[in-house]
Formats: C-alpha cells, structure tokens, sequence
C-alpha cells in the first residue's frame, strides 16, 4: 500500500519534437516543443473548441485558427506545463504563421498517432495513405468520416472508431491551407 504522503507522479507520455524558427525583428529565434497529448490535452481541446480530440472529424477543422492554436497549446503543455497558464494559450499562438502552419500540423499529426490504440492508428494511417493516392490522380478531396462500421458514438479513448477508406485527402494533404 503506498504511503499516504508520496508525492503525486504524472505519467510522461512519450513525445512527438517541433523546433519553430521564427522570424523577430532582433533575427530569428528557436521555440523547440516536446508535442503529446493525454486526457488531459484532450480536455484542453475540447474546452477551448468545443472539438474532440477523440473523433478523428476533427483533423477536417485543422486551419481553422482556434483549433491550430489549441491543439498546438494542449499537445505542448504534458511537458511544457509553464504553458498551463493564463498566458500560455496566447504565447503558443503567436508562435504559429502562414508559413510554419504545416510543419505544426505535421507534428500534431505524429502526435495524435501516438496518442491513439494501435487498431485505430493503422485505419487512419490506411486512410492517409489512400487518401494521397487519390490525390495523385487528381480525384477531388473529401472530407475526413468514420467508418459506418465505426459509428462516431464509439469515437471514445480506447474505441474502435476510424476513418472509413475514402477520405483523408482534404484532412492531411491540404491541412495547412
């Protein structure tokens, strides 16, 4: 039985690196993040946008600035927690740019798939690489759905939920856009 007074231990999830160099009008500067997300990330998400991080739709909404911003926020704070601050939302937005928004998307999305089970990290990553094919052959991009096998009220930690075969094209080749 553990002792009554031991010190709490979080959990250190592994992480996805992201150096930003950015542009200041002293010369540039290195941000360098450590990207992970947790239950704890994910309530982040959800509270900031009203998104879950869980329903894989949510890689469909990428550019929209306050989901880019918050997921970039919640991913950094498991092990940057001086960003768990009333300041830290806004400092982590400043951070992003037109130009380095794909890069962050990139990283978030190495992030997530190390966030996810197995099962459901190989459907979406079955469903990236579909999807780039389609690109290729120039077929139009479609928006990121579940499986109907996979209703999205199984879209929960742990779930059986994914994308269905067809659609990553419009959530991961055109993100940053």
């Amino acid at each position: 039985m553990p002792e009554k007074n031991a010190a709490l231990r979080r959990r250190i999830a592994p992480f996805t690196p992201l150096t930003l160099e950015l542009d200041e009008p002293g010369g540039k500067i290195k941000i360098e993040l450590k990207l992970a997300f947790n239950m704890n990330s994910a309530a982040a998400v959800q509270e900031e946008t009203g998104y879950l991080l869980t329903d894989v739709k949510i890689w469909n909404h990428i550019g929209e600035p306050k989901l880019l911003r918050a997921m970039l926020w919640a991913a950094a704070i498991a092990h940057q927690p001086e960003y768990e601050s009333r300041d830290g939302l806004p400092t982590i937005g400043s951070y992003i740019q037109e130009e380095n928004s794909e890069q962050i998307v990139d990283a978030l999305w190495k992030a997530y798939l190390s966030y996810l089970p197995p099962a459901k990290r190989e459907l979406l990553l079955k469903a990236k690489a579909e999807a780039e094919q389609r690109a290729e052959r120039g077929e139009p991009n479609r928006p990121l759905e579940t499986s109907p096998a996979m209703p999205l009220s199984n879209q929960s930690i742990g779930g059986n939920s994914g994308p269905s075969p067809e659609p990553m094209a419009s959530a991961l080749t055109n993100s940053a856009s």
